[in-house]
C-alpha cells in the first residue's frame, strides 16, 4: 500500500516571531488540483475533521494538505462539501421534519434518534433552534417534508399505553339500521363510551395489558422515498396530513395491527393446522373459514341486489351478512381482520361508501361488545371507525399490508396463509384500480412460487386463476378461458372441490363475455350444482352464483328459467326481523 509522503509546510517568521500560516495551494509547476477521485478517497476523514471534530475548513484544509497530501484551498473545500451536502448548519425544514416525526411517533409510545447527514440531532437541540427562530406553529411544523437526508430510528423497544379517556358520546351514534343489536358487554378494554368521533383523541394515561404490544428492536432507518413507500405503491399520492390528528389515528392503527400480529404468533395463539393453513389454537374444524367465505359472499350479493334495485334483498342479505360479525370476531381468526378490511374496501370501490361505514362502525361495536380487556380486537375496531373520510381507504391498505408483512415474517413467502392474504389483497386493491399492475403482480408472484422448493400445485393453480381474471378484466378473454380450463383439469385430477368450482366460474365467465352463452350457463350451472351439493342450498355462495346466472337468462330473454332461479334465491335468503315485524302488525 503506497502513502503520501506528508507535506512539511515552511514558515516564515516576521520580527513580531508571528507565525505567517502557509498558502497551500501556493503557485507550483509540479502541484494539480485534486482530482475527483481523490476528493472521494479522502471524503470520510474531510466529514470526519469537518463534522465531527467540528473544525473550520481553512483547519481542515491545513491538515489535510500536511497529512495527508491533499492540497486544496478553503474555497474548494467549500464547494465540494456543498456538493456532498455536508453542512454544519441547520435547516429550518429539518428542524421542522424533525419535530413533525418526533410527535408523531410519540403519539404511539415510540423513542426516536435522530441523524442529519450521519450526525446526531437531539430534541433540545431542535428546540433550541426553533426558539431561536421564533417560528414554534404548529401547522407550519407539521406541513414540514422530511428530507431525505434525514434517518430515524427506534433506539430501544417499548411498551404503547393504549387507554382512553372516558367520554359519554357512543361509539358510531344513532344505529343507520334497526336489524342489527350488539350483545350486552363482556368486559371490553374500550368501554362503547369511551370514544369521541368529533375529538378523535387518544388519552394515554394508563397502560392496559401490553404483554403482546411490544416494538421489536430491529432498527427503522428511513429516507424520503421509504417513508412514502410504506403508505402506498401510488407515488401520486399525497401523504403528508396537514394537521397533527390526521397522523394519530392511522399510525395507532399500523401499530396495533403490526403488534397483535406478531404477538399472536408469539404467543403460540396462531399456529399452523393439518392442513397446512394458519388457523388459531381456539378454533375446531373448518367451521370459522366457511364463516369468513360467507359473509365475504353475503356482501357481494347484497350489492349485486342493491344494483338491480331489489331493495328488500339486498336487506335481508346485507342482515345475513353482519349478523355473523360476532361469531367472526369471536372466532379470533388469523384471516378475520383481513375480510373485513378487504370489504371495507369492496364496497368503497363499488360506490356504496354508506354501507362500508356503517360496516366499520358496526365492527367497532361489536369489537367492544364481545371481547377481553387484553384483547386488541376492540382497539382495531375503534381505530378503523374513527378514520377519516379521506384517509380511510389508504389506512386500511396499509393496515392490510401490515399484516401481510407480519404473516410473511412469521410464516414465511411461500406459507399457504401467507399467499391466501396476499392474492386478496392484490385483488382488493388493484383490481378495480390498475389491472394491469394486478397482472404484473400476479405474474411475478407465479414465478417466485414455481421456483421455490416443496410448493404445491393447489397453491399455484390459486395464482393463476386469479391471474385469469385479471387478464378477463383486461379484456383477454379467450386467455382467460384458457387459464380456467387448464385449472379445472388439475382441479377435476386432484378432487379438489373448492378450486373446481373457482374454475368453473372463471370459465364461464369469460365464455359469457365472448358470447358463448350455452357453454356459459351450463358450466356456471355446473357450479351451482357443485356448491348445493356440498354445502346446500342456503349457502352464500351458492346463492351469488344463483344470483349470477339469473341475471345472465334474463339478459338472454330466458324469463321462465329466471323466474324459476328467482325463486330458489328468495327461499334461500329467508327472512329478517323486518320482516317479522311487518308480519305483526
Amino acid at each position: 500500500m503506497a502513502f503520501n509522503t506528508p507535506f512539511a509546510p515552511a514558515y516564515s517568521l516576521t520580527p513580531s516571531l508571528q507565525v505567517v500560516e502557509p498558502n497551500i495551494m501556493a503557485p507550483n509547476t509540479n502541484r494539480v488540483a485534486p482530482s475527483p477521485e481523490h476528493w472521494e478517497r479522502h471524503r470520510p476523514v474531510i466529514k470526519r475533521l469537518f463534522l465531527d471534530e467540528n473544525k473550520k475548513l481553512k483547519e481542515v484544509a491545513q491538515i489535510m494538505a500536511t497529512q495527508y497530501g491533499h492540497f486544496a484551498t478553503p474555497r474548494m473545500y467549500r464547494d465540494r462539501t456543498k456538493k456532498w451536502k455536508i453542512e454544519k448548519k441547520h435547516k429550518e425544514s429539518d428542524m421542522f421534519a424533525i419535530l413533525r416525526k418526533h410527535t408523531e411517533r410519540a403519539a404511539v409510545g415510540k423513542r426516536t434518534a435522530f441523524r442529519v447527514q450521519g450526525q446526531t440531532v437531539t430534541m433540545d437541540q431542535v428546540t433550541q433552534y426553533l426558539r431561536r427562530k421564533r417560528k414554534m406553529i404548529d401547522q407550519e411544523a407539521y406541513d414540514a417534508p422530511t428530507p431525505s437526508d434525514i434517518s430515524y430510528r427506534t433506539p430501544s423497544p417499548m411498551p404503547i399505553d393504549i387507554s382512553t379517556k372516558n367520554h359519554d358520546q357512543p361509539v358510531g351514534g344513532k344505529p343507520l339500521l334497526n336489524f342489527w343489536e350488539t350483545t350486552q358487554k363482556q368486559g371490553s378494554l374500550f368501554p362503547a363510551s369511551a370514544y369521541n368521533f368529533e375529538s378523535t383523541e387518544i388519552d394515554d394515561q394508563k397502560l392496559a395489558d401490553t404483554s403482546c404490544f411490544v416494538e421489536d428492536e430491529k432498527i427503522i432507518e428511513m429516507t424520503l422515498k421509504t417513508m412514502y413507500s410504506l403508505l402506498s405503491n401510488n407515488q401520486d399520492i399525497h401523504h403528508s396530513p396537514s394537521a397533527p390528528h390526521t397522523l394519530l389515528i392511522p399510525e395507532r392503527l399500523f401499530l396495533t395491527v403490526k403488534t397483535y400480529v406478531e404477538g399472536s404468533f408469539d404467543k403460540g395463539t396462531w399456529i399452523t393446522g393439518e392442513d397446512g393453513y394458519c388457523t388459531s389454537i381456539a378454533l375446531r374444524g373448518s367451521h370459522s373459514q366457511r364463516l369468513l367465505g360467507n359473509f365475504e359472499n353475503y356482501c357481494n350479493t347484497a350489492v349485486q341486489f342493491l344494483a338491480r334495485g331489489l331493495h328488500v334483498n339486498f336487506r335481508r342479505t346485507l342482515s345475513n351478512g353482519f349478523k355473523l360479525v360476532k361469531d367472526i370476531i369471536q372466532s379470533e381468526h388469523p384471516l378475520a381482520l383481513d375480510y373485513f378490511l378487504d370489504n371495507i374496501l369492496f364496497f368503497r370501490r363499488n360506490r356504496r361508501s354508506e354501507i362500508a361505514e356503517i360496516l366499520r362502525k358496526y365492527f367497532c361495536d361489536v369489537a367492544e361488545s364481545v371481547c377481553t380487556q387484553s384483547g386488541p380486537w376492540a382497539h382495531i375496531g375503534r381505530l378503523i371507525a374513527a378514520l377519516e373520510e379521506d384517509t380511510l381507504e389508504q389506512a386500511v391498505i396499509q393496515a392490510w399490508k401490515c399484516k401481510i408483512d407480519g404473516f410473511e415474517r412469521s410464516l414465511g413467502q411461500f406459507h399457504q396463509s401467507s399467499l391466501e392474504i396476499s392474492l386478496d389483497f392484490i385483488r382488493c386493491v388493484h383490481e378495480s384500480v390498475n389491472v394491469v399492475e394486478e397482472e404484473k403482480l400476479l405474474q411475478g408472484l407465479l414465478a417466485q412460487w414455481e421456483a421455490g422448493s416443496c410448493v404445491s400445485k393447489k397453491q399455484t393453480l390459486s395464482i393463476r386463476i386469479n391471474l385469469g381474471w385479471s387478464l378477463m378484466d383486461q379484456g383477454r378473454c379467450a386467455e382467460a378461458e384458457e387459464l380456467g380450463l387448464a385449472a379445472l383439469t388439475v382441479a377435476e385430477e386432484q378432487y379438489w372441490y373448492e378450486e373446481k368450482i373457482r374454475a368453473l366460474q372463471l370459465i364461464s365467465e369469460s365464455q359469457y363475455r365472448r358470447e358463448k352463452r350455452t357453454s356459459a350457463a351450463n358450466n356456471l350451472q355446473q357450479a351451482v350444482d357443485l356448491s348445493v351439493d356440498k354445502w346446500g342450498v342456503t349457502d352464500p355462495g351458492a346463492i351469488d352464483l344463483m344470483l349470477r346466472l339469473e341475471g345472465w337468462l334474463r339478459g338472454w330473454g330466458r324469463e321462465v328459467e329466471g323466474d324459476e332461479l328467482k325463486a330458489k334465491v328468495e327461499e334461500a335468503i329467508g327472512r329478517d326481523e323486518i320482516d317479522q315485524e311487518l308480519d305483526g302488525r
